[in-house]
């Protein structure tokens, strides 16, 4: 007998991101390009769908910190929003090589915010150890 199985809306998510094809390049230079002159939130908007699947690959790569991965995938595509937006198309690169800087750094300045109670350490060198931590504590499960 088999029995209906419960599905997150996220899950759903997840499913519908897999099947997203990636922009050619020639597509999404038009589309930034468009974007950049015009405000074009079509255009922003299927560039910011086209790029999805970036924002979860490198949502799942902080998902040792313990935080729902729901709300790292949540900052990364504010990330990716503000990439969009600062993004100059005339300079020769694909928006996702602008981009990944900023999806992970709004996911990291996440998890410094949310991982602890106590206020951590802002400075460069604190960010680092906190990092460190984390990657020490992600070898120590294998």
């Amino acid at each position: 007998m088999n029995y209906p199985v419960a599905v997150s809306g996220f899950d759903s998510f997840l499913r519908q991101v897999r099947h997203i094809k990636p922009l050619s390049p020639e597509r999404e230079y038009e589309l930034t390009v468009n974007y950049k002159e015009t405000g074009d939130r079509d255009a922003a908007h299927e560039l910011v769908i086209s790029h999805l699947p970036i924002v979860v690959k490198v949502a799942f790569q902080y998902r040792h910190y313990l935080l729902p991965v729901q709300d790292l995938v949540q900052e990364g595509s504010i990330g990716l929003m503000k990439a969009l937006k600062r993004f100059d198309p005339y300079k020769g690169y694909r928006l996702v090589s602008f981009a990944i800087w900023w999806i992970k750094a709004y996911v990291r300045n996440f998890i410094i915010r949310s991982w602890s109670l106590v206020k951590l350490g802002t400075t460069q060198a604190q960010r680092k150890l906190f990092y460190r931590m984390g990657e020490i504590g992600e070898h120590a499960d294998t």
